[in-house]
């Protein structure tokens, strides 16, 4: 890699069937129970948005299936409900369940 580049990839996928081209992998943070029910801290799923994100956890992660529902979410430190954003490959995502049974 030149330009110093070699630490800023991006991961493109072509997919042969034409349906997606150029997804990325987007860094997600695994907190508490979400934590619990993954298994890890932190991983990398594919997504050009936060639904697509959080569905390719949920498949590689069945029991997250169950928690996301109460969760909020964080793109680069910023809340969001928005499901359909749109996700960068640079963005760290944050899946923060419910504590203490808060909302």
């Amino acid at each position: 890699m030149s330009n110093g580049t070699a630490d800023k990839l991006l991961v493109v996928t072509l997919y042969l069937s034409g349906e997606r081209y150029g997804a990325c992998m987007a860094t997600v943070n695994f907190y508490a129970a979400a934590r619990a029910a993954s298994g890890l801290s932190v991983s990398e799923f594919e997504g050009q948005t936060l639904a697509e994100v959080i569905s390719e956890a949920s498949k590689k992660f069945p029991k997250l299936g169950q928690i996301l529902p109460g969760c909020s979410y964080l793109i680069n430190g910023s809340a969001t409900l928005n499901l359909d954003i749109k996700v960068n490959p640079s963005d760290v995502i944050d899946i923060l369940p419910r504590f203490a049974g808060g909302s």
